[in-house]
């Protein structure tokens, strides 16, 4: 799947301040991507961001995604999933990273999604 760079940073840092600094409740420092918007939750908050283009669900280290995504200069990467890795591809560079598939927020608790 194809999507803007720019796009998808902006939406991360929307998101960022809900991430925890130490990971006390799993996928605390992770980047949640589910039904079409990614999650941050850190004990305290939880800030969703919708992001056009994402059809998969699935976590990844907040971290290390954002900073590769900071570091590519072109419009477009290309996504693809295989396995338990998300591969992100952007030119001639390719880069793959774990994708923890099932979410372990606790999303029940935090409420439906809302706008």
């Amino acid at each position: 799947m194809e999507i803007k760079r720019t796009d998808l940073i902006d939406a991360l840092a929307i998101v960022k301040p809900g991430l925890a600094s130490k990971e006390f409740i799993e996928q605390s420092t992770s980047f949640a991507f589910v039904a079409g918007r990614v999650i941050t939750y850190n004990d305290e908050i939880s800030i969703s961001q919708p992001i056009e283009g994402i059809d998969f669900e699935g976590a990844i280290k907040a971290d290390e995604l954002y900073q590769l995504l900071s570091k590519l200069k072109a419009d477009v990467i290309d996504l693809s999933i295989n396995d338990a890795e998300i591969t992100i591809q952007c030119g001639k560079i390719s880069a793959g990273m774990t994708l923890q598939e099932e979410i372990k927020l606790p999303l029940e608790e935090i409420g439906e999604i809302s706008k």
